[in-house]
């Protein structure tokens, strides 16, 4: 397909996929990389771009990009949380606050993210709003042990 049509980006972002899941990396973000010099604005080869990234210990790298595909089109509500862990996965977890809190509000169905919101709450010192956000999460099924386990 790619020799048929060697601009597709769609393609590009897709191949790219199929290769981070098989372990390829290096050959995934080529395609990501690819499919964004044909398209600077092309939101989710930022997002799976920065999704690599940041599973490669690269998280400056990965916050740059899950921005960039904000910046594009922030309706997103995975990208936003994406985004939050990868800023406290670099110490800035009241910065990432936010980002929860905006995937929340996009979709507030989202036992996880409300996990990732008590944690970057409590790593940013606020341990009242994070006991909050582990009892939701835990009401919406997420299993969690017992407060003060």
């Amino acid at each position: 397909m790619l020799r048929l049509l060697p601009n597709d980006t769609a393609a590009l972002n897709e191949l790219g996929l199929a290769l981070a899941m098989a372990g390829r990396k290096p050959e995934a973000a080529e395609r990501y990389e690819a499919a964004l010099r044909i398209q600077p604005d092309f939101a989710k080869a930022h997002r799976n771009l920065g999704r690599l990234l940041a599973t490669e210990d690269r998280v400056p790298e990965a916050i740059l990009h899950f921005e960039r595909a904000l910046a594009i089109d922030p309706s997103e509500p995975e990208v936003h949380s994406e985004l939050g862990m990868a800023l406290v996965m670099s110490g800035h977890a009241s910065e990432a606050i936010g980002r929860f809190e905006q995937s929340l509000r996009l979709n507030s169905n989202q036992p996880q993210v409300q996990l990732e919101l008590a944690i970057a709450l409590e790593n940013a010192g606020r341990p009242a709003e994070a006991a909050a956000h582990y009892e939701i999460a835990r009401r919406m099924g997420l299993a969690l042990p017992p407060p003060g386990n």
